[in-house]
């Protein structure tokens, strides 16, 4: 018998697009929206999914891949329509992956945390592993949702933290070690890539262990 990942990749997100669907269909149904497939926004733009009610519009566009730039620039004039949008119009999108693979590629995300992160001076949470912490690089981040309104873009995802822990003076280069720790963030930034917000929580428990 096969297993999903023997599966014809095409098949298996055509189905899993599907349950998702049903599943919008449903939940939003059951708050009073009126929802639709294949929504017109105007000429030649059309989202996936909108759930409507008189004073509110939610857009979900369906991903299976990285955001290569044909993809961006279709996420691109979204923004630009909800931007002058009546109804209120929130746009969320919704990356399916079957299990195992990563869900969302989101372009120089990395290098976002990692300065975004530096900009603040060292974690707490970091700092008091040594006496003196040094943050070496963000990696492994995957990205869970990304919400998309006419302001601001708000990701949620988890993500490894790599640091340099030294012990003694700062010039005792043989006293520093290399450890990572995964954390999860939550931030906010502007259409121009810029943090507005965010919270990130290390878990750095192992250290300990």
């Amino acid at each position: 018998m096969k297993s999903y990942m023997d599966i014809d990749r095409t098949i298996l997100m055509k189905h899993l697009s599907n349950a998702y669907l049903e599943d919008l269909h449903k939940q939003y149904q059951s708050q009073g929206y009126a929802t639709y497939q294949n929504y017109k926004l105007s000429e030649g733009l059309i989202v996936d999914f909108a759930a409507v009610k008189e004073d509110r519009r939610i857009l979900v566009e369906i991903k299976s891949t990285a955001l290569s730039d044909t993809k961006r620039d279709s996420i691109v004039a979204m923004r630009n329509y909800i931007a002058h949008a009546q109804p209120a119009t929130e746009l969320k999108l919704a990356f399916l992956n079957p299990p195992g693979e990563k869900e969302i590629s989101f372009e120089n995300i990395e290098l976002l945390l990692f300065n975004d992160i530096s900009s603040h001076g060292v974690p707490d949470q970091l700092d008091q592993l040594s006496s003196h912490t040094y943050l070496d690089e963000v990696v492994d981040v995957d990205v869970d949702s990304i919400d998309i309104d006419p302001e601001r873009i708000k990701l949620k995802g988890t993500a490894t933290v790599g640091v340099i822990l030294g012990q003694g003076s700062e010039s005792e280069d043989d006293n520093r070690l290399y450890d990572s720790f995964p954390f999860t963030f939550k931030i906010t930034i502007s259409h121009e890539m810029a943090v507005e917000d965010a919270v990130y929580d290390f878990d750095t428990s192992s250290y300990y262990e």
